[in-house]
């Protein structure tokens, strides 16, 4: 089912940076991309996570693997090169 949602979710408000790849039960794997010198949204992340950098970034590595908890920011890429992760929140 759909994952439980506040009314900062990422994906509703900073759709321009965040997109549902899929979502099943047990999980919802988000697409994040930020541009160069993007800012993003302030939004909540509710669920636990575990974020892969798809590239190098200014506080990580391509291929990384983090895990993140609960939290409520706003992102900022302050790379000129683009920003790209794979964000699965387990329910």
């Amino acid at each position: 089912g759909p994952a439980p949602v506040s009314k900062l979710d990422p994906v509703t408000v900073d759709a321009t940076h965040y997109k549902v790849e899929f979502e099943n039960e047990h999980v919802r794997v988000l697409r994040v991309h930020y541009g160069p010198r993007e800012k993003g949204q302030t939004h909540e992340h509710i669920l636990n996570r575990i974020v892969l950098y798809l590239n190098d970034q200014p506080n990580a590595k391509a291929d990384d693997v983090r895990v993140a908890g609960a939290t409520t920011h706003a992102e900022e890429n302050a790379s000129d090169q683009p920003a790209d992760r794979i964000a699965v929140e387990l329910k």
